[in-house]
């Protein structure tokens, strides 16, 4: 395990020297703000009831802060249970550590001891560090003290607390394997969104909290405020913990719930697990790194516009990498790992990516041998230097990525990758790479290659190909040119389905024609579709219905002398016409 003073001064998420306003570090101390609210006769509005009964004198406002935690400091029931909350407002934080108590007429209640101060001193990792509550001046007597009779608390105190705190919850951490594994499934399906997960036995929120921190860290959209046990649907908790499941989600919160020991069998299921198991591989050598966050950091910069589970699988690619190769160093050569062996199925690159000039990363590229992993890695090599292209570099580049058919067929080192996830990693690449450089006006025909491509996708029968055609094309902006859209739609739209004609039954011969007909009249009305003479039917033959009936041409004698007719009409009247121009010009020489 790494030294306490180390993990006070590193956390996921932030710069090499911690989280945002993590942990400790040299210069004066920073001064928290202790608050006590109980059901007290004489509370600090001047009423009897629940509310802030003694405070420290840094000029809070409690009645403010009353007001904000309020219905999380007052539960109570059958689900009264000590818990831990975080909340956090644009530019301070409050820590509270609610417990059950009986107030003075006898009756079931909490007592709540809170510290105020900067978010950037009450971070997510100091406060989960915190939960034993055993720092230095925590013991106040919390059913007696009234009034401003608080100290304020030096940060430095909390420090020794706080480490003491971190180092238990690393060693819990394997224990709730299966419940983090649920929540980063959860988190990778709706990194937006605020969660209420089950916890019966009241002894995973802790553990899953600070592997969620560690793993994400500060790549949330949202605050990192949770309740280890809470029955309250406040918009102030991203994160609750509750024992069972008590009636419908609360309105207006969007609040997803879940069972973490539950699986989906999805794709944000299959990476969450193996991005658990090489946090808890992290944490368990005590290595001092958060290499998940970090990865996952690095795969946000490098995919702007992917989404959170391709991002994570990006992550998870370098993370494969990573230890296959030994400890982490970035894009140094693999060498063969140390004793004990361990069995590795991807080949070994035979050029460092770093040195590759960048004629050589695309050969590199075109290199089967790559197994995927390491073609992810090349690739966000070519994303960092993509901007910095000539066009004809950057065409290079796309013609790769299509001939290449995105990378797809490359060997997998592991485990397998479901199809989903090559489509969105696909598509991703599509949106940067291929997408923009589709109009290019050097190369009109890199739009038909592609079209040509996306036709192969869309008629087989591997399921990763139909991934990357519907990740593609449910892109905001695919840039496929009109005629790829028109070519998709005919493919993707049955041919009309024609009734198999029948074979004709063989016209009977006409009967012979009278001597003293003559062969010369005209047939004025030829036919349009064949008429079956009633005589020339057998009896025995039902007659055809219409939807069976073949339509055939019929030539007919009369043909030609119609064609004669009409010619004759014609010159009659051209003569006509010449008849007229000259009585007029006759009339008006007169």
């Amino acid at each position: 395990m790494a030294p306490t003073d180390a993990r006070a001064s590193r956390g996921p998420g932030g710069s090499p020297g911690g989280p945002p306003g993590g942990g400790g570090g040299g210069g004066a101390d920073e001064l928290l703000d202790q608050i006590v609210f109980r059901w007290d006769g004489m509370n600090a509005g001047g009423t009897t009831g629940f509310g802030p009964v003694a405070w420290s004198g840094g000029g809070i406002d409690v009645d403010e802060l009353f007001h904000v935690a309020g219905p999380m400091l007052r539960a109570s029931g059958e689900e009264v249970r000590p818990a831990l909350i975080r909340l956090q407002s644009e530019t301070d934080a409050m820590l509270i550590r609610r417990i059950p108590w009986t107030d003075p007429g006898g009756g079931a209640s909490t007592v709540c001891h809170a510290l105020v101060g900067p978010a950037g001193l009450l971070d997510p990792m100091t406060c989960l560090g915190l939960h034993a509550w055993r720092w230095r001046g925590s013991q106040v007597d919390l059913g007696r003290v009234r009034g401003e009779a608080l100290d304020r608390i030096p940060e430095s105190v909390l420090v020794e607390s706080r480490d003491a705190g971190l180092r238990a919850l690393d060693a819990d951490l394997a224990r709730a394997e299966v419940e983090l594994g649920g929540a980063v499934a959860e988190l990778l399906r709706r990194p937006g969104g605020r969660f209420m997960f089950l916890d019966e036995d009241a002894d995973r929120a802790l553990p899953v909290l600070w592997g969620l921190y560690g793993m994400f860290g500060d790549l949330l959209a949202r605050r990192w405020s949770f309740a280890t046990h809470d029955t309250a649907e406040s918009t102030h908790l991203n994160f609750v913990f509750v024992g069972r499941w008590a009636g419908a989600a609360g309105p207006n919160t969007d609040r997803h719930r879940s069972d973490p020991r539950e699986r989906l069998g999805d794709a944000a299921d299959s990476i969450a697990g193996r991005l658990v198991a090489h946090h808890l591989r992290g944490v368990a050598a005590g290595d001092g790194d958060y290499a998940v966050c970090s990865r996952l950091a690095e795969a946000r910069r490098h995919l702007p516009d992917a989404s959170f589970l391709a991002c994570a699988r990006a992550a998870l690619a370098a993370l494969d990498r990573d230890k296959a190769r030994g400890p982490r160093t970035e894009d140094r050569p693999r060498r063969a790992p140390a004793d004990p062996p361990v069995r590795r199925t991807e080949p070994v690159r035979r050029t460092e990516p770093a040195r590759l000039g960048d004629a050589e990363l695309l050969a590199v590229l075109r290199d089967p041998g790559y197994s995927y992993a390491d073609t992810q890695v090349l690739v966000r090599k070519a994303a960092r230097r993509f901007p910095g292209w000539t066009p004809a570099q950057q065409c290079a580049f796309r013609d790769l990525v299509i001939d290449e058919e995105y990378f797809l067929a490359r060997p997998v080192a592991e485990e397998w990758i479901p199809a989903a996830e090559r489509g969105a990693d696909a598509a991703a690449l599509h949106d940067w790479a291929v997408g923009p450089l589709l109009d290019h006006r050097g190369d009109p025909g890199a739009a038909d290659r592609l079209g040509a491509l996306l036709l192969r996708f869309a008629t087989r029968t591997e399921p990763e190909g139909r991934a990357v055609l519907r990740e593609i094309v449910a892109l905001e902006r695919p840039g496929l040119p009109e005629r790829v859209w028109r070519e998709l739609v005919r493919a993707a739209i049955p041919p009309p389905v024609h009734a198999t004609p029948h074979p004709e039954q063989p016209q009977p011969k006409p009967p012979p024609r009278p001597q003293n007909r003559p062969e010369s009249r005209p047939q004025t009305r030829p036919e349009s579709r064949p008429r079956t003479r009633p005589e020339s039917r057998p009896k025995s033959e039902a007659p055809r219905s219409a939807s069976t009936r073949t339509t055939v041409p019929v030539r007919t004698a009369a043909a030609p002398h119609a064609k004669d007719g009409w010619l004759a009409f014609a010159f009659l009247g051209a003569a006509l016409v010449l008849l007229v121009i000259l009585v007029v010009v006759v009339i008006a020489a007169s």
